[in-house]
């Protein structure tokens, strides 16, 4: 994802498996297959020709201070806000 209020970007990749009877979503920052590796050096050439931070998912944890929410928010939350995506950051 590419934020529209500043030069960051965000990615993840995801894999379903089914456990139990249960269909789960699993995402993280690194390919699940090697196949994929190649989707992740395209993500850092456009960020790098387009001048685009790639935030981590340790940054995009992180609560700051937002005087108009008059409490805390996480920098995924200001940045890249999108209920449809189901990160609890």
């Amino acid at each position: 994802m590419i934020s529209v209020l500043a030069p960051y970007i965000s990615y993840h990749f995801f894999k379903y498996s089914l456990e139990n009877d249960s269909i789960n979503l699993q995402g993280k920052t690194t390919p699940f297959v090697d196949e994929h590796k190649i989707y992740l050096e395209k993500i850092r050439l456009f960020s790098k020709s387009n001048k685009l931070k790639i935030l981590t998912d340790d940054c995009l944890k992180s609560k700051i201070e937002v005087p108009a929410y008059s409490s805390s928010a996480s920098v995924y939350k200001l940045l890249f806000e999108n209920s449809e995506i189901g990160f609890p950051y």
